[in-house]
């Protein structure tokens, strides 16, 4: 199928603008970009093609050339969240000694993920994906990685299976600390009204709180077990 040109306005050095053409992979994540962006906000029941072609800047036709369907340009913003989380928890220890350093530098890395990607956030961990089975086997995808990495930081004697239930209740605790840090504080912006860095925000301390409080509840799990 013959693609429909997609450009972008670029200002010279000189003050006037030229098309830039991009090319189709680019194109082809701008499209994800702008839909990310509506579908967290509507869900992806709500929210039309043609919403998402406005919101790129294109026609319906032009998202059609690189998307069979609605359900194939949200399988595509599903496998690209998944890749951006499991890249950021997976190069967040690499260089760390300790499992309670690597524990904590992969929960940080985790509620910054939360703190920069909020769409990408709303999306995986909302019903639609969970509720439809396609859909589902992505997002369990993601579950069964992060699990498993962090049942490999809990330093017990209990077998695989039992550290692993336990890598999933901290899932679900991360989750619930990160929905509730977005309703109370996001965005956090500085006295100019702009972003300000995760480095400075409270979603760094809530996540280095949280991850000394578990952290130290699985020591004291460990005694006891």
């Amino acid at each position: 199928m013959k693609e429909t040109a997609q450009t972008l306005n670029k200002t010279t050095r000189h003050g006037k603008t030229k098309s830039v053409r991009l090319s189709a992979s680019d194109r082809r994540e701008t499209l994800i970009d702008a839909a990310t962006l509506t579908f967290s906000e509507k869900g992806y029941y709500a929210t039309t093609m043609e919403e998402v072609a406005i919101a790129a800047g294109v026609t319906k036709p032009v998202i059609y050339q690189h998307f069979e369907s609605k359900r194939d340009l949200y399988e595509a913003i599903l496998k690209r969240v998944k890749a951006d989380l499991v890249a950021a928890l997976d190069t967040s220890n690499t260089a760390l000694d300790t499992k309670k350093e690597r524990f904590e530098s992969g929960f940080a890395a985790y509620f910054k993920f939360v703190y920069e990607n909020r769409p990408a956030f709303e999306i995986i961990f909302s019903s639609s994906p969970r509720k439809d089975p396609g859909f589902r086997e992505i997002v369990d995808s993601i579950d069964k990685h992060v699990a498993s990495s962090i049942s490999m930081e809990i330093d017990t004697s209990l077998e695989d299976s039992h550290r692993y239930l336990i890598a999933t209740g901290v899932i679900a605790l991360a989750e619930g600390i990160a929905r509730r840090y977005l309703r109370e504080f996001a965005p956090e912006l500085d006295s100019n009204g702009n972003p300000i860095s995760f480095e400075e925000s409270v979603a760094l301390l809530w996540a280095k709180r949280m991850s000394s409080f578990i952290w130290n509840g699985l020591e004291s799990f460990e005694r006891k077990y």
